[in-house]
């Protein structure tokens, strides 16, 4: 575990990818440098990383700011600590002679090849390595935090942890609170379904008691009336007219249609006013229950709507449980329609 600290700083300065490992290497300062080695005067010398601890600089390739921190790797992950922000300039004089500046001073600097530069300041000699393994998002991640976090406001250096294990709970993080809000959404829409379900079913159910009670309490003198109305409708020259062209095999129109609901509107005043309430219904379905109402016969109604006598029969069943909420034959429902 004494080797964690040094494995967790090297994973960092890889920065997990290569962005500019496939390009060629310029002699110029853009880019990531890692401190390598402190030579001072009468050779001591201090190697890094040193108990985990580097620096880093990252030289802007937009303008002439270079952005340096300390690095200390934790068990957590990587720390950055802030240092300083500043301003340089690297001049080429030709046959291999530079001039550097350093926040507007001057300071000698030797390029050792293109990966390795010894900058001198006071007599003490840095060396920096180029970093090309460093991604562009962990320098620009690097240089918004040095940006604008160098310290707080009381003057004290702020420290960030560059952990990958928390970016990616993180990230985690926010993929569950997307599907715990998705899983929210289909809860909320399908409460909201069932509630509509059973107010329909309570709707259905008190129609149905309604029609119920009004069949039972209606006086003997208006059921013989409207079985008069209805024996007439039949004996009528239009509906013997429209059963004969039903017969021979006549296709109907969509104003034949209209038609039939405006004969049998006086005849069927309460079917015309319930029929809507009971469930949604599509046109085929609508036709069915008219159809039934006039007292055709499956395959009477099977040729006017051009539809197989299986297809009527899945119809009618399928009517009937919409409204009922339980399984039952055609004949059920077409007893009750004509009931209605």
């Amino acid at each position: 575990m004494k080797y964690a600290p040094f494995f967790l700083l090297s994973l960092f300065l890889l920065g997990g990818c290569r962005d500019k490992a496939s390009e060629p290497v310029l002699y110029g300062l853009p880019g990531a440098w890692t401190l390598s080695r402190v030579m001072y005067p009468f050779g001591q010398e201090h190697l890094f990383p040193s108990d985990g601890m580097t620096y880093s600089r990252i030289f802007d390739d937009r303008d002439t700011t270079f952005y340096e921190c300390r690095l200390q790797s934790t068990p957590s992950g990587i720390v950055i600590i802030p240092l300083r922000k500043g301003t340089f300039e690297l001049i080429n004089k030709g046959h291999g002679e530079w001039l550097y500046f350093e926040d507007g001073s001057p300071r000698p600097l030797t390029k050792e090849n293109d990966t390795a530069l010894v900058i001198q300041q006071n007599g003490v000699l840095y060396t920096w390595i180029r970093n090309n393994e460093m991604s562009r998002n962990r320098m620009e991640e690097i240089r918004d935090i040095i940006s604008h976090d160098i310290s707080d406001a009381d003057g004290e250096v702020m420290r960030y942890v560059l952990s990958v294990s928390e970016r990616e709970l993180r990230s985690t993080n926010h993929r569950l609170t997307f599907v715990l809000a998705v899983l929210a959404i289909v809860v909320l829409l399908t409460l909201n379904y069932v509630y509509r379900l059973v107010r329909r079913k309570k709707r259905v159910e008190r129609q149905l008691r309604q029609i119920t009670e009004e069949q039972t309490q209606r006086p003997q003198l208006v059921q013989s009336a409207l079985r008069q109305v209805e024996e007439d409708f039949f004996a009528s020259d239009w509906f013997v007219s429209f059963r004969c062209r039903v017969v021979a095999g006549e296709l109907l129109k969509p104003e034949d249609w209209e038609a039939i609901e405006r004969e049998m509107k006086p005849v069927y005043a309460d079917f015309f006013r319930r029929l809507p309430g009971l469930c949604r219904m599509s046109t085929v379905e609508y036709r069915v229950c008219l159809l039934i109402k006039l007292r055709f016969s499956p395959s009477e109604m099977a040729e006017v709507l051009c539809k197989d006598i299986s297809t009527i029969s899945s119809i009618r069943n399928r009517l009937y449980k919409k409204v009922f909420g339980r399984n039952g034959g055609s004949r059920n429902w077409d007893d009750f329609i004509l009931s209605l």
